[in-house]
């Protein structure tokens, strides 16, 4: 009889860890996108391109993160004038069969500067809520500070 409890037992520890561990992976994932959910990425506005061109206009990374509203159209301008390469993660809101669509990570080499995009509506868009049509961009965690203010983004949009 105590070997028949002493197993339930240690399959009940068993079982709870397994949980436990499971729990951990979805809140640390689930943490890695919850600034934009709660309203404390930092908004960026598209500048329209046109003919007669336009000034480039940048603004400093966010250890936050970004969002904008997604046309299907817009592009994104990222520097960066710190001494290290950063990484850019560009959320995926999609799903193909219930599965995630994985993130797709930029670097941007130390001086470096990227173009990224465009960035199709299906894939990109954040599916649901306040956020339905947004496509969230989340900086590396060394994009804080010193760092943050040496690394630049600007959303650009064709018609």
């Amino acid at each position: 009889m105590k070997k028949i409890f002493g197993s339930v037992a240690i399959g009940l520890t068993l079982v709870a860890s397994l949980l436990v561990g499971l729990a951990f992976v979805a809140t640390s994932h689930q943490a890695a996108y919850a600034a934009g959910e709660d309203g404390t990425r930092d908004v960026l506005t598209p500048t329209t391109v046109l003919n007669t061109g336009i000034t480039q206009t940048l603004t400093a990374a966010s250890g936050d993160g970004h969002k904008f509203a997604n046309t299907g159209n817009d592009f994104i301008v990222a520097t960066n004038d710190y001494t290290a390469t950063v990484t850019l993660t560009v959320v995926t809101g999609g799903t193909v069969g219930g599965i995630a669509i994985e993130d797709v990570d930029v670097t941007v080499g130390a001086g470096g500067t990227r173009l990224i995009g465009p960035f199709n509506k299906s894939i990109f868009d954040q599916p649901s809520g306040t956020d339905a049509g947004k496509i969230y961009l989340n900086w590396d965690a060394a994009v804080t500070g010193t760092v943050a203010s040496s690394v630049t983004i600007g959303v650009y949009r064709t018609e």
